[in-house]
C-alpha cells in the first residue's frame, strides 16, 4: 500500500511495527484525494464505476470481510 498510510497505522496501533514493502511507494493520485472530494463524489454520484456483476460480488465479499474485522 501507499506509504502515506503508515503514519496513521502507527498512531492507531503504536505497539506494532509497520514495515513498508517498498519504502518509496508513493501514489501521486492518492495525494489528490480529499474528504471533500469524496463527499461531493458520493453526494452527486460523480465518477460512477461499473463492473461486471461477478467482479462486484467478489469485491463486495472482500469489503464486507474488511468491515466485519473493524
Amino acid at each position: 500500500t501507499e506509504v502515506g498510510i503508515l503514519h496513521r497505522l502507527s498512531k492507531e496501533a503504536p505497539e506494532k511495527t509497520f514495515i513498508p514493502v517498498k519504502p518509496d511507494a508513493i501514489c501521486e493520485y492518492m495525494k489528490r484525494i480529499t474528504l471533500e472530494k469524496v463527499y461531493l463524489s458520493l453526494k452527486e454520484m460523480r465518477h460512477v464505476i461499473r463492473v461486471p456483476e461477478e467482479v462486484a460480488q467478489k469485491a463486495r465479499r472482500a469489503l464486507e470481510a474488511m468491515v466485519a474485522v473493524g
